[in-house]
């Protein structure tokens, strides 16, 4: 018993600590910076979870004493933002010493787990790295150091099968997503230059593959720049902090934006082509602002083939372009 208290004080010592971690496969120490999630909270979500239930994507589990992770989610989408994670931005904004405690839970629960199926799809996974940078800490404010490392390492390993997925992926958001949270995940872990200019060229080039250059996304679906705007501003942000942001985010940052400005009707919400449903207008209102009706006469997105005409109170938009390339067309639905 003694000598396991003598190696256990050893270990913890920060030069014995930082060579021991050094020399193993997880490499991340701690989080240099973090993103700032503009996504909308709700604080009481933790005195939810405090009570047993979970409410998620429309649908609520109770799972009492239970680990959340080892029952069955009452839908596809649950399960997706369940081991996402997205909804720890509300743990953190609830800023308490129990949320932090909560957090910190089920994060170590998860990773005790490892739930398999949809937890290991690239997008899931993705979502989920974004998550803990973004909101790790909220786990890690007082945390001992076994939970530190445990969450860490927990981090690295998501990093790490993530990078070995997207090789595998053709175009797709999934992979936009994924190249989103590794070039963030080697901006908030100090990583190297020249690994931060890898992963931004590599997403770069998925950005210019699926944007058009008025901004419009291959797939013509409205909806989808309002979710890679909620990823990247967070990721301008980063950088930021570190350096100067390279011209290719802003540009895209600024076509996207200036693209769903000509998209928005009246009552501020998106028209509802190619696979769009209902607007999310409170990411909307965040991203642009209320809307305010400002007479532009004609504007349109020639390349994404959309027409919008104005006069007075009216507006007009039109679909006026071609249907998306065949993969990208899964949720499309008639003009």
């Amino acid at each position: 018993m003694v000598m396991s208290d003598v190696a256990g004080r050893l270990r913890a010592w920060p030069l014995v600590r930082h060579l021991r971690r050094r020399t193993t496969r997880h490499t991340i120490e701690q989080l240099i910076v973090v993103p700032a999630d503009p996504r909308a909270t709700d604080p009481s979500f933790a005195d939810e979870l405090a009570d047993g239930t979970m409410g998620l994507a429309g649908a609520a589990l109770y799972f009492g004493s239970q680990s959340v992770f080892d029952l069955a989610p009452p839908t596809e989408a649950f399960a997706r933002d369940l081991h996402g994670f997205g909804w720890l931005r509300h743990l953190d904004a609830a800023r308490s010493e129990h949320a932090e405690q909560l957090a910190r839970y089920l994060i170590l629960d998860w990773i005790e787990v490892r739930p398999r199926g949809i937890a290991h799809v690239p997008k899931v996974r993705a979502r989920r790295v974004l998550s803990w940078l973004a909101h790790g800490n909220v786990a890690l404010q007082g945390a001992s150091l076994s939970d530190f490392d445990a969450i860490m390492d927990g981090l690295s390993d998501e990093i790490a099968a993530l990078t070995d997925q997207i090789k595998q992926l053709p175009s797709s958001r999934a992979r936009l997503t994924g190249r989103i949270a590794l070039t963030a995940a080697a901006i908030c872990t100090g990583r190297s230059e020249a690994e931060v200019t890898q992963a931004q060229n590599y997403l770069a080039d998925e950005l210019a593959e699926q944007f058009k250059r008025d901004g419009g996304h291959i797939s013509r679906h409205p909806g989808v720049g309002v979710e890679v705007l909620l990823d990247l501003l967070p990721l301008r942000q980063l950088y930021a902090q570190r350096r100067e942001y390279p011209a290719f985010l802003s540009d895209t940052i600024a076509s996207i934006t200036t693209s769903l400005e000509r998209l928005r009707l009246g009552d501020g919400a998106l028209p509802r082509f190619n696979g769009m449903g209902a607007s999310p207008m409170d990411a909307l209102a965040t991203l642009l602002g209320p809307a305010v009706m400002q007479e532009r006469g004609s504007c349109h997105l020639t390349d994404s083939g959309y027409l919008r005409l104005e006069a007075g109170k009216t507006v007009v938009v039109m679909d006026a372009g071609a249907s998306p390339p065949s993969r990208w067309s899964a949720s499309a639905h008639a003009g």
